[in-house]
């Protein structure tokens, strides 16, 4: 029973069961997960510009949540933390990812789909995957793997990467449909003579991979919607004798906006509503189907998105037709403010969900996983869904507390990483930390925000960091972090421990901490860096910014050695000694930058890259962790690359650790 009540509190949970009928001993469960759906997309929700009668009776029987957030703004690490039950940022996730990247889920990772899985369900993805395949890398033209059926579905059918970029294709299970080897796919130059993708506005990169024509030809932007429902109905129906799980994620209302004909012009707010009345028909098919095949008492169905509503161009035109797409709320995906992460969330399960009800608790798209091992009665594994939740006694009873009481949310851009505590929000820098940090957002919407002028720039005495309270000010119109530093301070320390939990505590013996004040078998191998060992007396004293060093030295890029101080025109590459990697993961503290020019990257005996990661783009040194079960007993060394003269152009490194051990300095 301790998946019941791990992290709530047992009388509370006890008391709630018993005011509603048992659980039943394995109900269905259906995720529907929309893409770029806004606070104030749909009727339920305070939308008047278009018309989601399916959503909104969807609410009259189930319950709404008001409080209900993606713990990232972006959609990549959103569906990551949604099936995994763990923060990205962990795992250095932060952007959406393209055609090229490999499998995101580790294959012996625990999952939503492989919990339900393991109890005997059916399970399947169809729609949006954005999470990759392969290894490396995919192999377009040849097996797709590992990919959603490594990590727990039964079948997947659907949209690899992301409706607005490519290969615009369908994958179903392990192969790209209507694959010809005769015809494969080709990328870059090659490509360009083989397009065979339509274009629509807001559709990128359609020159960038070409060839493969016939599976091409079968994803017609207009009928992908289509498409993918009449997959979902068809595998509902073959699955109704049997539990089953299905993760439905449709493209919608991901730009380009491409609704099947019959949808178009039905909304007042353009391509963009229309695109939401598609979405709510797919919903209203999905439902049916349960009805029809006789499972609605059995089934738990939620519906959610993966992060706020995205001012692109057709958000622009629905903004500018007098649609809001994320309500009142400040902001749009990518962001940290609410407009990016506070989305809508419904959930449906008679006898269980009391009917027409609204929920103020807050909750988190990452507490899918424990709240579901919940429902199943089954305890998961240690070291699964670290940063989930079980929220069942929200969905089915009324809890007099809140069940969480804090839940950090990630942007695109690192250093604007949030902490949600109560009714505070304290944000670690300006800006959203979106596209364009924000500014161009308030420029467009004319929103207010006391940091920013109506021309969209910063203001010459906005504070460095933000906090807000929600319940004051919901639109997030006063940054008060001057009103209530001592607020700002324990929020800010506070989220040095999340973001860094046993930061100090080594996974191995093998350390490089430079406490001896010299560089342990690192040297630098390119450029010169005046001061490569720097004392923690250069630092920066703020008590109440906390940059996460310890100890009296680190490695620096920055340092130079006319007394303290610090200069980014020094440039070069240090290299760690070699070592082997007896365990499976490596920590470490860095702050600084983090891009192509200036970053940490970790290299096999081969000299292959085999990770990468770097500061927050700030000051304060950040814990990192890397997994690495395929190198364990392999022979890796560091690099700290550092090609930059601008921005956040350097690195401090500290207290790595793992379990291993040295091979020989690097030659």
């Amino acid at each position: 029973m301790k998946s019941l009540v791990a992290n709530v509190v047992l009388p509370l949970l006890v008391l709630m069961i018993g005011r509603v009928p048992a659980l039943a001993d394995k109900p269905n469960v259906i995720v529907i997960l929309a893409d770029d759906l806004g606070y104030g997309d749909i009727g339920c929700y305070g939308a008047t510009q278009v018309r989601t009668p399916h959503l909104d009776q969807f609410a009259r029987d189930g319950r709404r949540f008001t409080d209900a957030h993606t713990v990232s703004a972006v959609c990549t690490p959103s569906r990551y933390s949604l099936l995994t039950g763990e923060y990205a940022w962990r795992k250095n996730i932060w952007a959406p990812i393209f055609h090229t990247t490999g499998a995101l889920i580790g294959t012996e990772q625990m999952t939503a789909a492989r919990l339900l899985q393991q109890q005997g369900y059916a399970t399947a993805c169809i729609g949006k995957w954005h999470l990759g395949f392969g290894e490396q890398t995919p192999d377009w033209n040849g097996e797709l793997k590992p990919g959603p059926l490594e990590v727990g579905f039964d079948y997947y059918f659907g949209i690899p990467v992301v409706n607005s970029h490519p290969p615009f294709v369908f994958v179903e299970n392990h192969h790209v449909v209507g694959f010809d080897p005769e015809d494969p796919f080709v990328f870059g130059a090659a490509a360009k003579d083989k397009i065979y993708a339509q274009a629509f506005p807001e559709k990128k990169n359609i020159l960038a991979v070409g060839g493969a024509k016939k599976a091409h030809e079968l994803y017609r932007d207009e009928q992908v919607g289509t498409t993918l429902t009449e997959k979902a109905v068809a595998w509902l129906r073959q699955s109704r004798e049997e539990p089953f799980f299905l993760y439905f994620a449709p493209g919608n209302i991901h730009h380009p906006f491409t609704p099947h004909p019959r949808f178009q012009g039905t909304s007042e707010c353009g391509r963009y509503g229309d695109f939401i009345h598609e979405l709510d028909w797919m919903v209203g098919e999905v439902l049916r189907t349960v009805d029809e095949i006789g499972q609605r008492e059995n089934t738990l169905v939620i519906f959610t998105s993966d992060n706020g509503g995205m001012l692109n161009e057709g958000g622009r035109d629905a903004w500018t037709a007098g649609h809001r797409l994320n309500g009142e709320l400040l902001g749009f995906k990518f962001g940290a403010w609410e407009g990016g992460h506070r989305v809508p969330f419904i959930a449906r399960w008679p006898g269980q969900i009391p009917a027409g009800t609204t929920s103020e608790q807050l909750i988190a798209n990452v507490d899918l996983l424990r709240t579901i091992s919940a429902v199943v009665n089954v305890e998961l594994p240690e070291g699964s869904g670290p940063d989930s939740l079980n929220v069942l006694p929200a969905l089915i009873g009324d809890p007099e507390k809140p069940l969480r009481d804090e839940v950090v949310l990630a942007p695109h851009q690192r250093a604007n990483l949030a902490l949600r505590s109560g009714p505070w929000v304290y944000i670690g820098a300006q800006g959203s930390g979106g596209f364009g940090n924000g500014l161009g957002e308030i420029a467009f919407t004319g929103q207010l925000n006391s940091d920013i002028d109506s021309q969209g720039k910063l203001r010459v005495d906005a504070p460095r960091e933000q906090l807000y309270h929600l319940e004051r000010d919901p639109q997030q119109q006063q940054n008060v972090i001057r009103q209530h530093p001592e607020v700002a301070r324990k929020l800010a320390a506070r989220l040095e421990e999340l973001k860094s939990p046993a930061a100090f505590e080594p996974l191995g013996n093998l350390r490089f901490d430079f406490e001896s004040g010299d560089l342990q078998g690192w040297r630098v191998i390119d450029g010169k860096f005046e001061k490569p060992i720097d004392s923690s007396a250069s630092l920066p004293r703020q008590p109440d910014r906390p940059f996460g060093r310890q100890g009296k030295f680190h490695l620096s890029t920055v340092a130079t050695v006319d007394k303290p101080g610090a200069s980014d025109q020094q440039t070069g590459i240090m290299e760690s000694p070699r070592f082997r990697l007896k365990g499976d993961r490596i920590a470490f503290l860095i702050g600084g930058g983090f891009r192509d020019d200036v970053h940490l990257a970790v290299y096999d005996a081969d000299g292959n890259e085999i990770a990468r990661t770097g500061g927050d783009n700030g000051p304060r040194m950040v814990r990192r962790v890397i997994t690495l079960p395929k190198h364990a007993g392999q022979t890796l060394y560091l690099r700290l690359v550092d090609r930059a003269k601008t921005g956040w152009g350097h690195l401090v490194f500290d207290d790595f650790s793992a379990d291993g051990e040295l091979v020989g300095e690097v030659p």
